[in-house]
């Protein structure tokens, strides 16, 4: 079986492709090692060309937020689902909102999402990884089926539990540069970033980042942070890490299945993939420092969301005719 996967660009976000591996590594699971796999970036769309296939399966990041509709990434999918008349999946959809923002806003502006419904119509099994993205597709009237998000089982691509946990590890982010920078006020972000450094200097962790901006920026507050240029190093980063605080959702998400205790400092609704796996979110408006024992391990039950899913994607893949 042919099944084009329908994922952002590498270098817009490194973590989005843990997603893709977890993505892949389940369908493999059920559809048996004769899957081929064909990646269709977008923004921009591969020159409008989608290899032939038999599934096309769009993996995770944020598609519902105000106005997605209205966005290059969902001019891109409507061209790319145009294109495709094999069954269609979308695994792991999230939503990104600012605190405060109520999902039924969304769905009761006319000029938010006029063609949400009419885009993800044609999908046979839709499976979102947070509650907020599950409220709004229930308020439009789409059927879908809320899980972990995929990238909890992308560390078995590397085999993460060879990894000996060597240091304490900050994933930095700075959030003035992400999705959300447009509403998030000056106290809010400084206030975000002196956590991050009173969490590397108190346990001396090593930092991480993933871009030149943040690194720039991890640089101005009198860290040194290691920037990382692929997905591989940073799986194993996180893999050997003693500890973990992280700004970037993903970067939590993928030592779920581990025993790493980590924190998710909270920017937006993002947050909800990561409190949905049974994970530990810090507000960042109720803490000032944090030390180790405000770190935990993800209380995710690895196996049962496995069968979970398992049976999620068989039950969809039936009623689409493709397995």
């Amino acid at each position: 079986m042919d099944v084009v996967c329908f994922r952002p660009r590498p270098n817009a976000n490194l973590n989005d492709t843990f997603i893709e591996w977890g993505t892949k590594g389940l369908l493999k699971e059920v559809l048996g090692d004769h899957v081929r796999f064909h990646d269709v970036y977008f923004e921009p769309l591969d020159n409008g060309k989608i290899p032939d296939h038999d599934l096309f399966v769009v993996c995770g990041t944020p598609w519902i937020w105000d106005q997605c509709t209205l966005s290059a990434k969902y001019h891109d999918l409507a061209t790319a689902l145009s294109a495709s008349k094999a069954a269609k999946m979308a695994l792991g959809i999230g939503a990104c909102f600012p605190f405060g923002f109520e999902c039924n806003e969304v769905c009761q502006a006319e000029s938010s999402m006029p063609g949400l419904h009419n885009v993800l119509a044609p999908f046979s099994g839709i499976a979102v990884r947070d509650r907020l993205a599950k409220r709004t597709c229930d308020l439009l009237g789409i059927r879908t089926e809320l899980l972990c998000c995929p990238a909890v089982f992308a560390s078995e691509y590397i085999g993460a539990e060879c990894f000996e946990r060597e240091r304490d590890t900050l994933f930095f982010y700075a959030p003035q540069l992400g999705l959300s920078a447009g509403v998030l006020t000056e106290h809010f972000v400084q206030h975000y970033l002196a956590i991050q450094v009173d969490y590397a200097r108190t346990l001396e962790a090593r930092v991480i980042c993933i871009n030149q901006d943040e690194a720039r920026v991890a640089g101005e507050l009198g860290l040194n942070a290691e920037l990382l240029r692929s997905p591989d190093e940073i799986a194993e980063k996180l893999a050997s890490a003693k500890t973990l605080l992280s700004g970037r959702v993903h970067g939590c998400v993928f030592t779920s299945g581990m025993p790493v205790p980590a924190s998710l400092l909270a920017v937006d609704s993002r947050f909800l993939t990561y409190e949905y796996c049974g994970g530990k979110v810090l507000m960042t408006d109720t803490v000032s420092t944090i030390d180790s024992k405000m770190l935990r391990r993800c209380k995710v039950n690895y196996s049962k969301e496995k069968k979970k899913w398992k049976r999620f994607l068989r039950h969809s893949l039936q009623s689409a005719g493709v397995y």
